[in-house]
C-alpha cells in the first residue's frame, strides 16, 4: 500500500522550512567566512595557494561526497534493487541530516576555538564532505516526504532550491556583519548554534513522523490527489457503451437521410 503523505498545511510548512534550513546551514558554513577568512590568513603570512587550498577544500570535499552518493545510487539502479518506500526510509533521511549537522557543528566549534591553518583546512574539508550528504538527503526528503506531484511537494522543492541561492548570496554579508561586531570566533559559534537549532527542528520532524505499519493511503500509488477529481469526470464503462450506441444510431440516421 502507498504511504498517505497528505499533511496539514501547518505541518507541511514546518517540514519544508526545516528541510530548507538544513541547506541554509550547509551553505552558510562555506559562504559566511568568505568575507574575512582569506584576508585573515593573508595577514598571518600564508601564500595564495595555501589560502586557496583552505577555501577550495570545501567544494573539493563536496565533490568527493557527491561522487560517493551518486555512485551508490547508480549501483542500486544497475542492480535493479526496487525498494518500496516506507516510513523507515524517511525517518532514516532525517537521522542522516541530524548526524551530518551534528558533525558539522562540532567542526565549526573546533574551528572557532583553534583557528589555525591546519584546523581550517581539515574542518572545512569535513564540512564540505558532510555538506554533500546534507544537500542530497535534504532534496531526497523534500521529494519523498510529500505526495507526488502535489502542491506541497512543489513548494518544498522550490523552498529547498531557493534556500541554496539565498544562503550563498547573503552568507558573506551575514558573516561580515557578525565579524565586524563580535569577531571571527563568534561567526563560527553562531553557525554552530544555528546548526544545533536546526537539529532540534529535525528531531521534532522525526518524532512526529509515522512508523512502519501505519498511515497508509486508501488510493493506489499512482493516483494523485489533484488528478482524482479529474478522473471522476470520465464516463464509466457502461456510459461509454451507451455513448457508442448513440453515436452509431446517429450515424445510421445521417446515412439514411443522405439516401
Amino acid at each position: 500500500m502507498a504511504l498517505d503523505k497528505q499533511w496539514s498545511w501547518p505541518y507541511a510548512t514546518f517540514c519544508a522550512s526545516t528541510i530548507s534550513l538544513c541547506i541554509v546551514v550547509d551553505i552558510l558554513q562555506y559562504s559566511a567566512v568568505l568575507s574575512f577568512l582569506p584576508q585573515g590568513l593573508k595577514d598571518e603570512g600564508y601564500q595564495a595557494h595555501e589560502i586557496s587550498a583552505v577555501i577550495g577544500s570545501y567544494y573539493w570535499a563536496g565533490f568527493l561526497g557527491g561522487t560517493c552518493i551518486t555512485s551508490w545510487q547508480i549501483r542500486k539502479v544497475i542492480a535493479h534493487k526496487k525498494e518500496v518506500l516506507q516510513w523507515s526510509h524517511l525517518r532514516g533521511h532525517v537521522i542522516n541530516l541530524i548526524i551530518g549537522l551534528m558533525c558539522g557543528s562540532v567542526a565549526l566549534t573546533v574551528e572557532g576555538l583553534w583557528p589555525s591553518m591546519g584546523v581550517h583546512f581539515v574542518t572545512r574539508f569535513a564540512q564540505g564532505f558532510l555538506g554533500a550528504f546534507l544537500f542530497f538527503f535534504s532534496f531526497f526528503l523534500s521529494i519523498e516526504l510529500f505526495q507526488a506531484r502535489s502542491f506541497q511537494q512543489r513548494i518544498a522543492i522550490t523552498m529547498s532550491t531557493m534556500s541554496l541561492h539565498c544562503a550563498e548570496v547573503f552568507g558573506p554579508f551575514f558573516g561580515a556583519s557578525v565579524f565586524v561586531r563580535w569577531g571571527q570566533q563568534t561567526v563560527f559559534f553562531a553557525l554552530a548554534g544555528m546548526s544545533f537549532g536546526v537539529q532540534l527542528l529535525l528531531l521534532g520532524v522525526y518524532i512526529t513522523l509515522p512508523v512502519n505499519g501505519e498511515h497508509f493511503a486508501l488510493t493506489p500509488p499512482s493516483m494523485d490527489v489533484e488528478t482524482e477529481p479529474l478522473l471522476a469526470q470520465y464516463p464509466k464503462p457502461k456510459r461509454r457503451q451507451e455513448a457508442k450506441k448513440r453515436w452509431k444510431d446517429l450515424q445510421s440516421i445521417l446515412g439514411s437521410a443522405r439516401l
